[in-house]
């Protein structure tokens, strides 16, 4: 056989074979894409499922312990209960439909004074944080108290179990070994004796904003997102139960059905 005259491709026929080769080229790429939009999609239905549980965790943790740290349930019998919370009078949660508040020691700082106040005190004495590692304390250091915390005293009846005076203040700087310093207005304005309880009280808010679909998580005055991709989310008071519902914003491709979208859950209100 000679292959020097062996005859080649016509340039029709390059031009042919490229062509039918494109077509398979766009074909493979058209195809890879909606596989990878099927995958991004699947992807972002995970992340908002995933989304919806963790602010739903969040909210029901953190609204199981409503009203640890006050001791005092009914503050309207008391004369003088200053104004550092509004409930006064009412528990301490508050439900609407798309927002929920209430007061909580959230992180469970707590102490006790180890020296009487006295009216006119801005500087409450409480153990050491080497008392408090000698002696196996249950009680926080003073570092763990952070500047603008809002602090309750508490006076305890000596002879039962009861409160008779309850005080809040506003702590000036964070907290050092062996004691807690209050805002220069914010002076101790009745005698506390030694033991007596010293809570911090934080104040919680959660409000859905429609506009944006999002969660937000207020806590004392500060306000971050907590979840993303929310078409609802609404509350409902039963006694010592709140039934909370939350839905996340359907993606469009019908990845989710009406069930799977809503999150549901009941929380029992441990401190009422």
């Amino acid at each position: 056989m000679n292959f020097f005259h062996r005859r080649g491709m016509t340039l029709i026929e390059l031009l042919f074979g490229l062509a039918i080769l494109g077509i398979v080229a766009v074909g493979i790429a058209q195809v890879l894409n909606i596989h990878l939009r099927h995958f991004r999609s699947l992807q972002s239905v995970v992340d908002q499922r995933q989304n919806i549980r963790l602010g739903l965790a969040t909210l029901t943790r953190e609204l199981r312990g409503a009203g640890y740290g006050i001791l005092l349930k009914d503050p309207g019998r008391l004369t003088g209960t200053p104004p550092c919370h509004p409930w006064s009078g009412k528990r301490p949660v508050h439900v609407e439909t798309h927002r929920i508040e209430f007061l909580s020691n959230l992180h469970g700082v707590q102490t006790v004074l180890t020296h009487r106040a006295q009216p006119g005190d801005t500087t409450l004495r409480i153990p050491t944080n080497r008392r408090i590692r000698d002696q196996a304390l249950s009680v926080s250091m003073g570092s763990a108290f952070d500047r603008r915390d809002i602090v309750y005293l508490y006076r305890l009846d000596p002879d039962r179990p009861d409160i008779v005076q309850v005080e809040c203040h506003t702590l000036a700087l964070p907290g050092v070994s062996g004691r807690i310093r209050l805002g220069p207005s914010g002076a101790v304005r009745s005698p506390f004796p030694a033991g007596s309880p010293v809570h911090v009280i934080n104040s919680l808010r959660y409000t859905f904003d429609p506009d944006r679909n999002i969660v937000m998580r207020w806590v004392d005055g500060t306000a971050a997102v907590l979840s993303e991709s929310i078409e609802a989310l609404t509350f409902q008071e039963s006694g010592s139960h709140v039934f909370i519902r939350m839905a996340v914003k359907h993606p469009g491709q019908g990845f989710l059905n009406q069930s799977e979208r809503w999150q549901e859950t009941s929380v029992f209100l441990l401190n009422q």
